[in-house]
């Protein structure tokens, strides 16, 4: 996963070139297409997990509301904010039903139970939580705003560096924060 992210970082295009990467990789350690496919899949669940966590607890946990969505009230924020929260909880409840599994193009993905879910989406919102935090750390007192502010912009710039397919996210997570 590492190298895979090091590259597609590097060359851009993040699901051209990481799966393919990652692909080589596993495959010379003797798993098929079908392996690779859900440990992708894993990743990519823990990573929006993770996103949909951090920015729902911003927006629930901010006194004052999100100045960048001053279109909104606090209250407004509050409500966007448990719905993501509550939208987790109810996968996560579905999870916990049965054995779930995703059949896309003959291959069977297994999804993960409720409780390997639960810690997926603890682990992406550390995660995110922490690389925000060292970048906050960083910003000069007479300019940054609350932590869950800037934890909900640091999440939209993660998004806008993903969708982008620029190198790295190069200049667009800048420009985003």
């Amino acid at each position: 996963g590492m190298v895979g992210y090091g590259f597609s970082n590097a060359v851009g295009f993040h699901v051209l070139v990481g799966g393919p990467v990652r692909y080589r990789i596993y495959q010379a350690a003797g798993l098929d297409a079908g392996d690779v496919g859900r440990i992708v899949g894993i990743s990519f669940l823990t990573f929006c997990g993770g996103l949909m966590a951090v920015a729902g607890a911003s927006l629930l946990l901010d006194p004052v509301g999100i100045p960048a969505l001053s279109f909104l009230s606090p209250a407004d924020d509050r409500l966007l904010g448990g719905a993501l929260l509550l939208l987790l909880a109810a996968a996560i409840v579905w999870l916990s039903r049965r054995t779930r599994n995703v059949s896309l193009l003959g291959w069977s993905f297994p999804l993960p139970t409720a409780a390997s879910a639960v810690g997926q989406i603890l682990v992406g919102a550390i995660d995110i939580g922490s690389a925000a935090a060292a970048l906050y750390v960083l910003l000069p007192p007479d300019v940054a705003p609350g932590f869950s502010v800037f934890l909900l912009i640091f999440v939209a710039a993660i998004i806008a560096s993903v969708i982008s397919h620029a190198p790295g996210g190069l200049g667009v997570l800048e420009a985003t924060i």
